[in-house]
């Protein structure tokens, strides 16, 4: 499958395509390691280490002790809870930015400017609800949940190159310094509390190539 150069400069192209890029990673692993699913043998390796008890392989070549599976599960809470701090941050910046629009006081430049913000932000709100509908069905005795917890990271971090676009483009625009400074703060705000998310989402999956 081809993909031009303007699908994967859009926020969830880049997102995807760095995702697709680590998939090639994960089909060396699973060449390495093992068939999805199937339990480890005595005689598996895995970076020379011998087989723990309890320990089975999920995903491709990735290996996780049952214990450690629950404390994934139980951990579900805190990563729900970062991405919906960061969904009601973008939910205001997008209630701000709509309110500056329905205020005028704009020439054509500055509202052409805002509004195309407005819809970048929006795009973030839908792509951080995407990532919790993942979360809410991730399930960690499903074969594929690697694929699932993919998917959470290519939202997630769809989200924060949608929020770079927003101000990327009120920098590149002639739009007055306090309208400037009123969107960039609170979608600066955003970028940070979803930039925590994804970060909280890799540390406390730290197994998954």
């Amino acid at each position: 499958m081809k993909f031009t150069a303007g699908w994967r400069s859009t926020g969830i192209g880049r997102a995807c395509w760095g995702v697709m890029r680590e998939e090639q990673r994960a089909n060396e692993v699973h060449q390495a390691c093992g068939a999805p699913g199937r339990e480890l043998r005595s005689s598996d390796r895995v970076s020379g280490q011998e087989k723990r008890p309890n320990e089975v392989l999920l995903g491709r070549g990735v290996r996780v002790v049952a214990a450690e599976r629950e404390q994934l599960v139980g951990e579900q809470s805190t990563r729900t809870s970062a991405v919906n701090v960061s969904l009601q941050a973008a939910t205001n910046a997008s209630s701000l930015v709509t309110a500056l629009l329905k205020e005028g006081g704009l020439n054509h430049t500055e509202a052409q400017a805002v509004q195309d913000c407005l819809e970048v932000i929006g795009d973030s709100i839908d792509e951080l609800n995407e990532s919790l509908d993942a979360l809410g069905s991730l399930d960690f005795n499903n074969p594929k949940v690697k694929f699932q917890i993919s998917n959470i990271k290519t939202w997630v971090s769809a989200a924060i190159t949608d929020d770079d676009t927003c101000t990327d483009g009120l920098n590149g625009a002639k739009v007055s310094s306090s309208v400037k400074t009123k969107i960039t703060k609170s979608v600066l705000n955003v970028e940070r509390l979803t930039s925590n998310a994804l970060a909280l989402i890799n540390s406390k999956l730290p197994y998954y190539y």
